[in-house]
C-alpha cells in the first residue's frame, strides 16, 4: 500500500531544497551581488512550490489536486491563499510571481534563449522560502499528526500519566 504524502513530507524536502541552494550560494562569489546560478534559482523556486502544497496538504487539498496546480507558483500561491495563507507580504508576493515567470516554463531547467533575466536579489528569494518555512512548520506538523491519527484510528501513540 503507498502511503500518502503528508504536509511534513512537503516541508521536509523543501528543507532539503532551502539548504542545498544555500550551499550554492555561499560558493558563488556572484550572490554576494545578487546573482545566482540557474540550479541556485531551480532549487529556491521548487523549495516554495513544495511549501506551498505543504500548506495546501494542511489545509486538505488532496494529492490530485497539487498535481493539477503543476508548477505554476502563482497558481499555487493564489489557492494557498485562497485557503488562508496569510504569512507572505505584498513583496513576497510579487517574488513568487516574478520567479514564476521563468520557474513555469522550465527556463531555470533547459537552455531557452531568450536573453538576460531579471529576478530579484537572491537572498530576497531565500527570504521568501525561508520565511514560509518558518512559518508553516507547525501547521504542517499538526496537520500531519492530525491525519496519522485518523488513518491509525485515532490508536496513536498514548501518553504517559
Amino acid at each position: 500500500m503507498a502511503r500518502k504524502a503528508t504536509p511534513m513530507n512537503f516541508w521536509a524536502m523543501a528543507r532539503e531544497y532551502f539548504l542545498a541552494a544555500q550551499v550554492l550560494i555561499e560558493a558563488d562569489r556572484r550572490a554576494v551581488l545578487g546573482f545566482a546560478s540557474r540550479p541556485t534559482l531551480l532549487l529556491l523556486s521548487h523549495g516554495i512550490e513544495l511549501m506551498l502544497k505543504a500548506y495546501l496538504l494542511s489545509q486538505g487539498a488532496s494529492e490530485k489536486q497539487l498535481k493539477n496546480i503543476g508548477h505554476d507558483l502563482v497558481e499555487c500561491l493564489a489557492e494557498a491563499e485562497g485557503r488562508g495563507l496569510r504569512i507572505l507580504g505584498r513583496k513576497d508576493r510579487a517574488v513568487v510571481r516574478w520567479l514564476n515567470e521563468y520557474y513555469n516554463k522550465k527556463e531555470f531547467e533547459y537552455v531557452i534563449a531568450q536573453g538576460p533575466k531579471s529576478l530579484p536579489h537572491v537572498r530576497v528569494i531565500e527570504d521568501v522560502l525561508d520565511k514560509l518555512l518558518e512559518g508553516l512548520r507547525r501547521p504542517c506538523l499538526e496537520a500531519t499528526i492530525t491525519e496519522r491519527g485518523k488513518t491509525r484510528g485515532g490508536a496513536g501513540r498514548k501518553r504517559r500519566p
